[in-house]
């Protein structure tokens, strides 16, 4: 009986995916989740669950970030987060952004989910004290790390790679994470407008019931028009962190260099946002590009 069950609940889960893969349904799907959690009903929504009980809080580790963090004040960064969706100012060690880069360097590919459970110096960035209090000032209550991941972005090979990279940086897009959760983000690598650096539109973090209806995705001159003169390119050496509510307008630019970016997120519901892969399992492609541009 236990293996019926089983095989039936694997069967039914095969048989949604190849019936629901259709472009559209996923569209309309994709829709329909950041109506329900970025809505009008989002901000009371958010308080409730921030109010339960027996949530798995992230518990806070010692303070490693230190760079700048005399110049800015917690609650001055809490506030530009509350009022533009980004706040910056902050940033990470020279030798904690070694530790990861050795770590990373490992383990060459295109995403990695959740180093934070076998990298001592991402767990260490993802529960700084300093870090948690400034989530939980944007957030309203202690967060709930959903989950932590490595993103090499490598230099296009060939034409038609550079015009693929280009066609799909070309939109910007907000994510639907939770019902509030924010970003921190730290650059790996030294990070100039050759190399794809983070933009991000500020103060776009509270979408109209119409726009969330229009879906995800926006065209750079419609960005432009919409919000002329306020379109942020994240640039800085490697150890450039900011904090940011992903449901700002944001893209990767387009890039010509190697890029790695360190990213943990924080929301207020025990739901994982990411995965967990083989970390020993290598990409062919991903090892011939990573050893490429690491000659």
């Amino acid at each position: 009986m236990h293996w019926s069950l089983r095989h039936c609940r694997s069967a039914s889960t095969k048989f949604v995916k190849r019936r629901f893969r259709h472009p559209r349904v996923v569209r309309c799907a994709r829709t329909a989740r950041a109506c329900l959690l970025l809505g009008p009903w989002r901000s009371p929504l958010a308080t409730l669950h921030g109010r339960r009980r027996g949530r798995a809080q992230v518990e806070p580790g010692t303070h490693v970030i230190v760079c700048g963090r005399t110049a800015v004040d917690d609650a001055v960064l809490s506030t530009a987060l509350k009022d533009q969706g980004v706040a910056s100012g902050i940033r990470v060690p020279d030798a904690l952004c070694d530790a990861v880069m050795e770590f990373a360097e490992q383990r060459p590919q295109r995403r990695l989910w959740d180093p934070h459970r076998s990298c001592r110096a991402v767990d260490s960035i993802a529960r700084d004290p300093m870090v948690l209090d400034v989530v939980t000032g944007y957030l309203g209550c202690r967060p709930v790390l959903r989950g932590t991941a490595l993103y090499w972005s490598y230099p296009p090979i060939g034409p038609n790679g550079r015009r693929w990279s280009i066609a799909q940086k070309s939109k910007f897009h907000f994510d639907v994470g939770d019902w509030r959760s924010v970003n921190l983000f730290v650059y790996l690598t030294d990070v100039d407008g050759d190399c794809g650096p983070h933009t991000v539109v500020p103060g776009t973090h509270h979408p109209t019931f119409r726009s969330l209806l229009k879906g995800r995705y926006t065209p750079d001159a419609e960005v432009e028009a919409r919000f002329p003169g306020r379109t942020l390119q994240v640039l800085g050496p490697r150890g450039t962190a900011w904090f940011e509510d992903t449901v700002c307008l944001h893209k990767h630019a387009h890039g010509e260099r190697l890029r790695v970016l360190l990213v943990a997120c924080y929301g207020i519901r025990d739901v994982s946002t990411v995965q967990v892969v083989d970390e020993s399992v290598w990409d062919t492609d991903v090892r011939r590009d990573w050893e490429a541009v690491t000659r």
